[in-house]
């Protein structure tokens, strides 16, 4: 699967990187993804969000 993008920059692509995420973004139409689990303690909140960021390969705060 391609996408369907022509970008050009004499500085690179390390210099212009957040123009590049910006523009992955809007050509995908991704959504930033904010996940809240709520519990009383020890019922696996931890290890349930530690999976679930492997999972979609996202950051556990």
């Amino acid at each position: 699967r391609t996408l369907n993008l022509h970008w050009e920059c004499e500085s690179g692509i390390v210099d212009n990187i957040s123009q590049v995420l910006e523009e992955y973004k809007q050509t995908r139409q991704l959504l930033p993804i904010k996940i809240c689990l709520l519990g009383p303690p020890a019922v696996g909140k931890s290890s349930a969000a530690v999976k679930l960021c492997r999972q979609y390969k996202l950051h556990h705060i």
